[in-house]
């Protein structure tokens, strides 16, 4: 069983190193894309170019998750049946459980993996004790609350060679029955007062000009909107598992739902 990830990157200079030395021992190949960095991140994937790690290419045009099918549909004839896709592997994720072990643990009807997103923030706390410098290694430390509700979403598919995902698109067509565990990941969307001010600005300048709707949902302009209050989040003192922390949406298949996309899959109908 072959691992492959699809990374699409933008401006992540302060944690890009960490999150790829991180993953390299853990998927067989890493193909990224870049969105238009201009901090010298893709500067430093090229720099981490390996027999795991490919810089692929640098592409333009407005953020999609569209982008990621480029991907899929340049390198899926290197993998086979049974094989997984990380096909949102996103550069300020890291792995609590080992994606090699759990995908390996999940039973053969199922096709499709969601993660648990352990969502880490800066607090008021954090802010009186810590001074942020801007690069993750030196500050990591002083990341320790995340969010008590779990976010989560689509992660991982399994290789099927009639699976088609068309470009432009965010994900493959009938990606598959979901199971019902999730994969854990520490995020770390927030990181310093100098990396979230950074990302606002970018975002706010691309619904400024009209280039793309998805970031509508982030409206702060300033990153002290984004700080937290320590008493409202959990304190993560060096815990190993967070399966207790409960997922904004039950991802379990209702029976029925799970026999229509059964059948819908042994039948053929579905890919």
């Amino acid at each position: 069983m072959k691992i492959f990830g699809i990374m699409l990157i933008k401006d992540e200079i302060d944690i890009i190193r960490s999150t790829l030395a991180a993953a390299r021992d853990l998927f067989d190949r890493i193909i990224v894309i870049d969105n238009g960095s201009s901090d010298g991140t893709w500067e430093v994937v090229k720099e981490l170019e390996s027999e795991v790690i490919t810089p692929w290419k640098q592409d333009l045009r407005p953020y999609s998750n569209g982008l990621r099918a480029d991907v899929f549909n340049a390198f899926k004839h290197e993998a086979i049946d049974g094989d997984w896709w990380c096909y949102k592997m996103d550069a300020d994720e890291f792995y609590v459980d080992s994606p090699r072990e759990f995908l390996s643990s999940v039973p053969p009807p199922y096709h499709t993996v969601y993660k648990r997103s352990i969502d880490y923030v800066i607090t008021d706390k954090d802010l009186e004790e810590h001074q942020y410098v801007g690069e993750f290694e030196a500050d990591r430390a002083y990341l320790r609350y995340f969010q008590p509700v779990a976010y989560t979403e689509p992660r991982f598919f399994k290789h099927r060679s009639k699976l088609v995902w068309k470009p432009g698109t965010k994900s493959p067509q009938h990606m598959g029955i979901r199971w019902y565990k999730p994969i854990t990941v520490k995020h770390y969307q927030w990181r310093s007062p100098q990396q979230i001010q950074h990302r606002l600005d970018v975002r706010h300048q691309v619904r400024v000009e009209g280039k793309n709707s998805q970031f509508r949902h982030i409206t702060q302009r300033n990153w002290k909107e984004v700080i937290k209050d320590h008493k409202k989040m959990l304190l993560d003192e060096g815990r190993s598992t967070y399966n207790d922390v409960p997922l904004k949406k039950n991802i379990k298949l209702s029976w029925y739902e799970y026999a229509i996309k059964r059948f819908l899959h042994g039948a053929g109908i579905y890919p």
